[in-house]
């Protein structure tokens, strides 16, 4: 919660009071990016009560402060409005989720959620690679994340959560 009225306050109020620009999206960046987690901490009840209502405000109010952004920074209005619609579609999906917490999910879809934090960091170098066709490149980019996360979750991060869960195992039973 604080780092969401940091993103507010930065990117939203600075910039209205000092002639400052914060790097637009940065700081609520990231604090969207934490507003999943905090999503699942609400739904194993393992928040405090009322813990939904001002996250539901506080993602709001960053939906507000990307709106209120300066056009005139690097990127420009298009750069606002495909940030303002990124994240207004990532808080639509985070309460969706939420919502529909109680429901069987398919499988593909918890695969997707088990790999989704490979995915995220490989989604980025995989769109370097570059062929002829922007066709093809809207084909290849999927396909290459997906098998590139698998083998990342396969190889790295899931031998890492292991090697995490043995050592905190370790640490408790000293």
């Amino acid at each position: 919660i604080g780092l969401m009225l940091a993103a507010v306050l930065a990117e939203a109020l600075l910039p209205l009071l000092l002639p400052i620009q914060v790097f637009s999206g940065t700081i609520s960046f990231l604090a969207l990016m934490f507003l999943g987690a905090v999503f699942y901490r609400q739904a194993s009840d393992d928040a405090r009560p009322g813990a939904s209502i001002r996250l539901v405000l506080l993602g709001l109010a960053m939906i507000a402060a990307t709106a209120l952004g300066d056009p005139r920074s690097p990127g420009g209005l298009w750069q606002q409005a495909a940030t303002l619609a990124a994240r207004s579609a990532a808080l639509l999906v985070f309460g969706a989720v939420f919502l529909l917490r109680d429901r069987a999910w398919p499988r593909a879809l918890r695969y997707f959620g088990t790999i989704s934090f490979s995915i995220y960091l490989l989604q980025a170098t995989v769109l370097l690679v570059r062929t002829g066709s922007p066709l093809l490149n809207m084909l290849l980019w999927p396909a290459l994340t997906l098998a590139g996360a698998s083998l990342t979750y396969a190889w790295i991060e899931r031998p890492g959560i292991q090697l995490g869960q043995y050592l905190a195992k370790r640490a408790r039973s000293r």
